[in-house]
């Protein structure tokens, strides 16, 4: 058999170590290109960055907050003094105070002239731009403690924005006994209050409005009847009043008194009875001519037939030939022929009614705030 030409190759221990080592570093050196390529995609990311880095960054946030300063208790009718605090805020701010509503309780706040106004319930206010104190004087006359809560709003002025809140609650303590009825629901005459049950949603300003029913008189006596309504968006705090001027004796200016406060559409219907017969004296020679009443007798006797008629006067029931007219006979209330045109019967006369004359409710129109009615008094 001839010999084969194949040969067997037989590798010693030293190369199969030696391959196994360089098959190991041929991995490490691709594994190492690797991670070198992702290190370079990161860095030349960072170059179209800004070069930044990835090493964390600390921030601290600032958090906005408004503090407020309410005395607990505070005393009607004497200025107590809220302040306020803001941190974090940048910029300029716009603080704006407000109370909740109770009856019977409001509060007045300064105003640039140096005077306090009267604010409404649930209204944002601050008159003077005060950024961390105001000073409020509580109204108060009810019988029982009032609590109320006085919010204080921070309002960016370049977004318009509300930024921040604080609220505190105050106890203003009653300044009447229990058993003492209030003069804040005391009304003249005869009064009907319809409530319209709108106590919440409020803003804006209040606005009474008063409108003249009717007038009727008869015998001398007279009877008004009229309707003053808040027309407005707010409440029309308590102690507001009005004047009647009545056509008796002349002219007479009636106050009415501290009146109830009133919530939008709230109304009260007034009757008002008055005597428009005026007095004796309006009776002489003066008021009945040269020719209606002997010297020495003005206002007791009335003149001749054919001057006032078929001598209808009281007690007197016969014709002009019966008895002699413009005897003497004493003045009574109740003589119905007087001629027209004077200050007594079938004079025509007017009855005006003006609403807070004193000018205590913060109003958004006075326009409605008066109404005249004349009539005739039989």
């Amino acid at each position: 058999m001839l010999p084969s030409n194949r040969m067997t190759t037989k590798h010693t221990f030293k190369e199969n170590v030696l391959r196994v080592v360089a098959v190991i570093g041929l991995l490490a050196i691709l594994l190492l290109g690797a991670w070198g390529i992702i290190q370079l995609a990161f860095f030349i990311s960072s170059l179209f960055t800004g070069g930044t880095t990835n090493a964390p960054v600390t921030q601290t946030v600032v958090r906005e907050t408004l503090t407020i300063s309410v005395p607990a208790t505070a005393t009607a009718g004497s200025a107590t003094t809220v302040s306020w605090g803001h941190q974090g805020g940048t910029g300029a701010y716009a603080y704006t105070l407000s109370y909740s509503c109770v009856e019977g309780l409001s509060f007045k706040a300064p105003v640039p002239t140096g005077a306090t106004q009267t604010v409404a319930c649930d209204t944002p206010f601050n008159y003077t731009q005060a950024n961390s104190a105001l000073a409020l004087t509580p109204v108060y006359s009810g019988t029982t403690d009032a609590k109320t809560t006085i919010t204080v709003t921070a309002t960016k002025l370049s977004s318009g924005a509300i930024t921040a809140t604080a609220t505190g609650a105050m106890t203003v303590p009653a300044t009447k006994k229990a058993t003492v009825k209030p003069t804040t629901t005391k009304s003249p005459s005869n009064t009907t209050y319809v409530a319209s049950g709108r106590t919440s949603n409020l803003y804006g300003y209040a606005d009474l409005a008063v409108a003249i029913s009717s007038v009727r008189s008869q015998n001398g006596n007279a009877t008004a009847q009229f309707v003053v309504e808040n027309v407005g968006t707010n409440v029309s705090p308590s102690n507001w009043s009005f004047n009647a001027i009545l056509p008796i004796n002349g002219s007479y200016t009636y106050p009415s008194g501290p009146q109830r406060a009133l919530y939008p559409g709230d109304k009260i219907v007034y009757t008002l009875n008055f005597s428009d017969y005026n007095s004796n004296t309006q009776y002489g020679a003066t008021n009945y001519g040269t020719n209606s009443l002997p010297t020495g007798q003005a206002g007791y006797t009335y003149g001749t037939c054919n001057l006032y008629g078929p001598c209808a006067v009281p007690g007197y029931s016969g014709g002009c030939g019966a008895t002699p007219c413009g005897y003497t006979q004493p003045y009574t209330n109740w003589y119905p022929y007087q001629p027209a045109g004077n200050t007594g019967y079938n004079a025509q006369k007017a009855v005006t009614i003006t609403v807070d004359p004193n000018n205590q409710v913060f109003e958004g129109s006075k326009y409605n705030n008066s109404a005249t009615a004349t009539y005739i008094s039989y």
